[in-house]
């Protein structure tokens, strides 16, 4: 009897420790439990923290979009532009080839106005001497008219 009871001294000696075991375990657990509600904690703020920053992500990704779109139509534009500009320079030479010939044409009419101011002061001065031959010849012919009646009387 004495072995049995010392057999059962040992076993409650041993559920003893078990039972001290188990309860550093079980507090181990409560523990790990706590730092398992913590972390899943943290773990659902990061997920929010996670799901903001995507969200803002996708508004900067929209406005980049905008910018790419806008950025296309802006070298568009510039495009036009220089098109418009490369027309502009044609348009500007071309006129200014017509304006130099147009200036030569000037001076080449001016320079024949002053022919004909030159010729016409000549042909005034030719008129003048004309009228004078004409004049000279109508007193020519009314002497010979004059001596031709002196014949015929």
């Amino acid at each position: 009897m004495l072995k049995s009871l010392f057999n059962v001294a040992n076993k409650v000696s041993t559920v003893s420790q078990n039972e001290n075991e188990l309860a550093k375990k079980v507090e181990n657990m409560v523990n790990q439990a706590g730092n398992i509600q913590k972390t899943t904690q943290i773990t659902k703020e990061l997920l929010q923290s996670i799901n903001e920053v995507s969200a803002e992500l996708k508004k900067n990704a929209q406005s980049v979009q905008v910018l790419n779109d806008d950025t296309a139509l802006l070298v568009d534009d510039a495009n036009e532009v220089k098109l418009c500009n490369e027309d502009a320079r044609a348009l500007v030479t071309q006129c200014t080839e017509k304006i130099k010939i147009s200036q030569e044409n000037i001076q080449n009419l001016f320079s024949r106005m002053q022919e004909n101011v030159e010729v016409s002061e000549k042909n005034e001065e030719i008129s003048k001497i004309l009228l004078q031959v004409a004049d000279e010849l109508k007193i020519v012919c009314h002497n010979l008219e004059s001596e031709l009646n002196q014949f015929q009387i």
